[in-house]
């Protein structure tokens, strides 16, 4: 299913302060009363430490990961670039983290709608370059009621219970050509730099994924070709102006590269052919070489014949009939496999677009049994876990929609039978015991839009270990199972709650 949101659970648009300290830890000792004030302390304390460390110690770039790749679809390489997972570091030490493929749409970015008006209005002087980059942002999620409000008496107020350390995917339009400082003659000296202060900056940066250069509206985003750049195509650079901070492992490689004679420059150019050396004397030596004698006369003896014979009549055989048709071969690989695990049977109401209007999942239901998938056959019980199955909510701001992941409670169950979510045996307990199911359970809200998400490739069958087959092929219609015939995929739905 597309994307419909670009930045992540960029629920705020205040960017937090950069500055640090002072460090003030908690005092504890038998009696003391706890109060909010001392329970946000410690988690400053802790998140400010962090984020000090990764300044001071590690810098800001980024890390691993993070590719920026054309849209899968050619028809929507005009208006999406998609960034892979990954992981970075802004200037203030905040940990920047993508953990699923993620498309920007260009044309809802205020920037590039202001140029594609101009260039329908022949007004714009292209070509521009585009810069993606990508910023840290926090979203406050699970609105609970406040209880007990110091400062008000009103009894319908809520308040955040969690905050989500999101992103946000952004692009700059025509950026300043980047200032970099040269290296000093000897390089020994950038160790008396530390001297000079430690890095800092006054709020968070928006870090640079790839750069998109002679970029005009219209034109298709595209990966380096093998070969020469199609007419109204621009390439997606992911190096140029990318700051890398790499790990220590990685920096341990390069080093292990260099001490092994790898990495060298190769071999230099052949230099210039030395001068002749002289000639050779003495008793055993060569003398010089003699000037060439005259050519003698012609022979005299009869010239013979230089006629070919006459060609030979062409043979007489013939091709031989053709020769029935083989045995048909075993299928090739990739084909479809029947020993596959499917899933069969959910108990919501998928909201693909279909002919009709779209009917909401009843809530009470969904609040009674929880959400409910069943599989063909049984699967492994510990591989149903928060990285193999995600549940996010949509949580409108304005022109954008914050998606929020669950962190509640997710069971593996037996149902009774196959593909029928009526009634289920019981859970799962430990991670190898056989299951054939999902249950899902949280506190479910009206009139809201929820995503599923399942990775096929994460969960095995019991049978013959093979990865489930999830791929989602629409229609999702009438209990058709999921899946193309192969390992893994992912599985992606959504639905609308009911008003009750």
């Amino acid at each position: 299913m597309p994307h419909e949101h670009h930045k992540g659970c960029g629920c705020t648009d205040v960017c937090p302060a950069c500055e640090f300290g002072p460090f003030t830890r908690n005092a504890y000792w038998t009696g003391k009363l706890m109060l909010a004030r001392d329970f946000v302390d410690e988690q400053h304390y802790v998140t400010e430490k962090l984020r000090y460390h990764n300044q001071k110690l590690h810098g800001t770039g980024v890390v691993c990961g993070l590719k920026v790749v054309a849209h899968s679809e050619p028809k929507c390489q005009d208006r999406f670039v998609c960034v892979e997972p990954g992981t970075a570091v802004d200037c203030c030490g905040h940990d920047v983290v993508v953990r699923e493929k993620d498309c920007l749409d260009l044309w809802a970015l205020p920037k590039i709608k202001q140029l594609r008006e101009k260039n329908a209005a022949g007004s714009d002087t292209p070509p521009h370059t585009l810069q993606i980059c990508i910023r840290y942002r926090e979203c406050e999620t699970e609105l609970v009621p406040v209880l007990y409000d110091e400062c008000g008496c009103a009894d319908d107020k809520c308040a955040p219970n969690r905050v989500l350390e999101s992103y946000e995917l952004d692009v700059m339009v025509d950026p300043k050509a980047a200032t970099t400082t040269p290296f000093p003659p000897f390089c020994g000296d950038l160790w008396k730099t530390s001297v000079d202060g430690c890095p800092h900056c006054d709020v968070p940066d928006c870090i640079i994924l790839a750069t998109i250069k002679n970029w005009h509206p219209g034109d298709l985003i595209i990966d380096p070709p093998a070969g020469p750049i199609p007419a109204g195509s621009v390439v997606i650079d992911n190096f140029t102006d990318r700051l890398i901070l790499p790990s220590t492992q990685l920096i341990k490689e390069v080093i292990d590269c260099i001490l092994q004679g790898g990495g060298g420059g190769g071999a230099g150019p052949t230099g210039p052919t030395g001068p002749t050396g002289p000639a050779s004397s003495g008793a055993t030596g060569a003398g010089a070489t003699g000037p060439t004698g005259p050519t003698g006369p012609t022979g005299s003896g009869p010239t013979g014949p230089t006629g070919m014979g006459a060609t030979g009549p062409t043979g007489s055989g013939g091709k031989g009939a053709t020769g029935p048709t083989g045995p048909t071969g075993p299928p090739g690989p990739g084909g479809d496999d029947p020993d596959l695990v499917q899933i069969c049977r959910i108990n919501w109401t998928h909201a693909d677009p279909v002919p009709g209007p779209i009917q909401p999942t009843d809530l009470t239901t969904l609040r009674a049994e929880g959400l409910r998938l069943v599989f063909t056959n049984n699967i492994f019980n510990g591989d149903i876990h928060d990285q193999s199955f995600l549940v996010m909510k949509s949580d409108p701001q304005g022109a954008r929609v914050c998606w929020c992941e669950f962190r509640h409670e997710l069971h593996g169950a037996v149902f009774e039978g196959e593909c029928d979510t009526r009634n289920f045996d019981k859970f799962g307990a430990a991670a190898s015991d056989p299951v054939n199911g999902l249950l899902f359970q949280t506190e479910w809200s009206p009139n809201t839009i929820y995503r599923v998400v399942l990775k096929g490739d994460l969960i095995r069958a019991v049978s013959n270990g093979k990865a489930v087959d999830a791929n989602h092929l629409p229609p999702w219609l009438n209990l058709r199972h999921s899946g193309d015939g192969k390992e893994g995929g992912t599985f992606e739905s959504w639905f609308i709650t009911s008003a009750n």
